[in-house]
C-alpha cells in the first residue's frame, strides 16, 4: 500500500480545512460558535474525567479550577481545568501542563512555512487567529 509524505498530508489537511471553512462559512474569530463549542466540549470532557478520577481516589476532593490557554489550529482556547486538593489530577484530553499548543497548531505552523509564507504573512495569519509563536516554534 502506498503512503503519502508528511508534506502531502499537511497540504491535504490545509486544503480540506480551507474548503470546509468556506463551504460552511465557519467563523474562526474569538467568540465564534465553533470555537465556543470546542472550548465547551473540552471543558466538559475534563470535568467528566475529573469526576471519574475523584471517584477512584476517595481521600481526595475537588478544589476548583485553574485557567489555561491552548493554541490550536482554529485559534487560542481559554480553558478551565479542574483541580484536586492533592494536585495529582492531569486531564488526558489536553497536552501536559507546560505545553501550550496541540499537534494541530504545530501542523498549521509547518504548513504555513512549507507553503512559503513570509514572516510578516505568518504573523498576520496567526494574529488573525489569535495565536502567537516564538522563533523556536519556527525552527522546525
Amino acid at each position: 500500500m502506498a503512503s503519502i509524505s508528511d508534506e502531502q498530508f499537511r497540504q491535504v489537511v490545509e486544503q480540506t480545512f480551507k474548503l470546509l471553512s468556506f463551504q460552511y462559512n465557519i467563523d474562526l474569530q474569538p467568540g465564534s460558535p465553533l470555537r465556543l463549542f470546542l472550548k465547551s466540549a473540552i471543558n466538559a470532557i475534563m470535568c467528566g474525567e475529573h469526576d471519574v478520577f475523584l471517584s477512584k481516589v476517595p481521600d481526595n476532593k475537588a478544589n476548583g479550577f485553574y485557567s489555561r490557554f491552548l493554541d490550536t489550529a482554529i485559534g487560542k482556547l481559554y480553558l478551565s481545568v479542574p483541580r484536586d486538593r492533592n494536585s495529582i489530577f492531569c486531564p488526558e484530553i489536553i497536552p501536559n501542563k507546560y505545553v501550550r499548543n496541540d499537534e494541530s497548531f504545530s501542523n498549521l505552523l509547518q504548513s504555513l512555512i512549507i507553503n512559503g509564507y513570509s514572516d510578516s504573512s505568518l504573523r498576520n495569519t496567526l494574529k488573525a487567529l489569535g495565536l502567537s509563536y516564538s522563533q523556536s516554534d519556527l525552527d522546525i
